[in-house]
């Protein structure tokens, strides 16, 4: 996984090497108890309420005694990490970002290990279900878990489920229905993907446009036209 430090400082922290390994560790261990796909929900939805409660407990407490429970499960130790960088950083939800971070990189990389293992095919790294399931169901329900922490943990399951259905989800529903499936969108209101292309006509990836229901758009997957990208040319020093 290619890893850049975080840049909530300057120079860039190295808060994603502490939290990259333990991400890791408890992606495999998902992987491991995901035997089929109905496990998506119960396997995913247990490891966000143990980090978050875990977490929650440990600001509760900030230093005062010792758990009262044992600290060597994956998803405490990663609890416990975030921990650390919100008294590194010193103010009420520095946590926050943290807690983001690691879990949006733990709901890409389970898939990605079954993969690699050969458990699923390359094309179930990302599908319809999966998404509903491991991604909008168990983070929907987590959040309702925490609908009444004062730290806000609720909104931050909340705000993941919608960062990945804006960046990775939204992604894969414009290229289904660009290149195969039929779309079913008719409201007033739409957007249609465009082929964006390079200066040699090779195709990048498609851009959606924003437009007003019409007879000449509304039964087309994909706009007539390319977006032709070019690179820029390097200054000279």
């Amino acid at each position: 996984m290619p890893y850049v430090g975080s840049l909530k400082s300057v120079p860039p922290a190295d808060d994603r090497k502490i939290l990259d390994p333990l991400v890791e560790v408890l992606s495999q261990k998902a992987a491991e108890e995901i035997k089929e796909n109905k496990d998506l929900i119960p396997v995913y939805l247990g490891i966000f309420k143990e980090v978050g409660f875990v977490l929650t407990r440990l600001i509760q407490v900030d230093g005062a005694g010792p758990m009262p429970f044992p600290m060597h499960t994956p998803e405490r130790k990663l609890a416990e990490a975030i921990y650390g960088l919100r008294k590194k950083y010193g103010y009420d939800g520095a946590e926050d970002g943290e807690l983001n971070y690691s879990m949006y990189t733990f709901i890409q990389r389970v898939p990605q290990i079954k993969v690699e293992k050969g458990e699923w095919q390359a094309k179930d790294e990302l599908r319809y279900w999966l998404y509903v399931r491991g991604t909008a169901h168990a983070l929907f329900v987590a959040a309702l878990h925490f609908k009444d922490s004062e730290l806000g943990l609720a909104g931050v399951f909340i705000d993941i489920k919608d960062e990945i259905k804006v960046r990775i989800n939204r992604a894969y529903e414009i290229i289904q229905y660009a290149e195969k499936s039929e779309d079913c969108t008719f409201a007033p209101y739409y957007s249609k993907p465009v082929k964006a292309v390079d200066e040699k006509g090779n195709l990048i990836g498609y851009i959606e446009v924003h437009m007003k229901r019409s007879e000449e758009t509304l039964h087309k997957n994909l706009l007539d036209g390319e977006v032709v990208l070019k690179k820029f040319k390097k200054k000279k020093k």
